[in-house]
C-alpha cells in the first residue's frame, strides 16, 4: 500500500525549467542572429527577412523568462527574485521596445543597436553585482546547506555575467561599428550559452521525473521496511497484545508471569514446566526472572 504525499514545489521546479529552456533558445536565436552577418548574402537575407522572424523570436523567449521570474518571486516571496524579476521586466521591455521600432522604422533601426548594447550592459552588471552578493552570503553562511546554495547562486551569476559581456562586446563590434569578422564571437556566445542553459534544463528535468516526489508526490512502499516503519510491526500474542507497543508487551509480560505461578501451583514438582511466550526472543533478555525450583 502506498502513502502519497503533495509536494508544493513540484510547479515552481517545473516553471524554473521551462525559464530554462527559453533561455536556451533565446541564446540559440542570438547565435543565429550573428550568423547572418558572417557574409554579406546572409546579411541581405537577415535584412529582408531574417529580422521579422528571429528579433522577435528573441522577444518572445524573453517574456516567457520574464513571466517565469515573476512566477518564482510569487511563489517564493523572497526580496531577491523580486528584485531581479523588475530588472528582467525593465530590460526585456526595453528591447521589445527597440525591436518593434527597428521593424517600423529604418531610423529606429539605426538606434536599436545602441539600445540592445545599454540593455545588455546592465544586465551583465546587474549579474556581476548578483555574483558578489551571493558570494558574501555564502562566505557568511552558517549552515553547509546554506553556504552551496549560496555558492551556487553565485556561479550562476558569474557565468550570466560572462557570457553578456562576451555578447555585449560582439554586439559593439558587429552591430554598432560594423566589424563582421567579430560576428564568429557572437555565434560562439549564442552556442555555448545555449548549450549551457540546455544542459542544465536536461539535468533538472531529469532529476525531477527520477526523483521519488514525480509529479508532485512522495511514493513511500510500504513492503520495503524503512526506519519509521519497523518489521514485525503486527506481530501480536494470543491475547490480541502487539509487542511493538511498549506498554501492551509489558502487560503480556505480566500475564505470562501469573501464568507461570498457576501452571506451578497446578503441575506436580517433578513436572513443573515453566511457560516460555510463543514470542521468539531469547530467555536472557527478559525481564521476568525464573526460578530453577519448583514453586510449591
Amino acid at each position: 500500500m502506498a502513502s502519497n504525499l503533495k509536494n508544493a514545489n513540484a510547479p515552481l521546479e517545473r516553471a524554473r525549467i521551462l525559464g530554462r529552456f527559453f533561455n536556451a533558445l533565446e541564446s540559440l536565436d542570438i547565435g543565429a542572429v550573428f550568423g547572418l552577418f558572417t557574409r554579406e548574402s546572409l546579411r541581405t537575407i537577415l535584412e529582408h527577412a531574417g529580422r521579422y522572424i528571429l528579433f522577435p523570436a528573441a522577444v518572445i523567449f524573453a517574456w516567457v523568462q520574464t513571466g517565469v521570474a515573476w512566477y518564482t518571486a510569487y511563489k517564493t516571496k523572497q526580496s531577491r527574485h523580486v528584485v531581479a524579476a523588475a530588472v528582467d521586466t525593465g530590460i526585456t521591455a526595453v528591447i521589445t521596445g527597440a525591436v518593434v521600432s527597428a521593424l517600423l522604422s529604418a531610423g529606429a533601426a539605426l538606434v536599436a543597436p545602441y539600445i540592445f548594447t545599454g540593455a545588455l550592459g546592465v544586465k551583465t552588471l546587474f549579474n556581476m553585482g548578483a555574483s558578489i552578493y551571493h558570494l558574501v552570503k555564502a562566505v557568511r553562511a552558517t549552515t553547509s546547506k546554506e553556504e552551496k546554495e549560496h555558492y551556487q547562486l553565485a556561479k550562476e551569476a558569474a557565468i550570466g555575467a560572462f557570457f553578456g559581456a562576451l555578447a555585449t562586446a560582439a554586439i559593439v563590434s558587429v552591430m554598432v561599428f560594423g566589424h563582421f569578422a567579430i560576428a564568429a564571437l557572437g555565434i560562439t556566445v549564442g552556442v555555448l550559452s545555449g548549450t549551457y542553459a540546455l544542459v542544465k534544463g536536461i539535468q533538472a528535468l531529469r532529476a525531477h521525473l527520477t526523483s521519488p516526489e514525480r509529479e508532485g508526490y512522495a511514493v513511500v512502499d510500504s513492503e520495503e521496511p524503512t526506519e519509521n516503519v519497523p518489521q514485525n510491526s503486527n506481530r501480536v500474542i494470543g491475547d490480541g497484545l502487539n509487542l511493538n507497543d511498549p506498554h501492551q508487551k509489558e502487560q503480556a509480560q505480566e500475564r505470562t508471569h501469573v501464568k507461570d505461578l498457576e501452571q506451578a501451583l497446578i503441575s506436580p514438582p517433578s513436572e513443573v514446566s515453566y511457560f516460555q511466550s510463543p514470542v521468539e526472543e531469547p530467555t536472557n533478555t527478559s525481564p521476568i526472572h525464573h526460578s530453577s525450583k519448583p514453586v510449591l
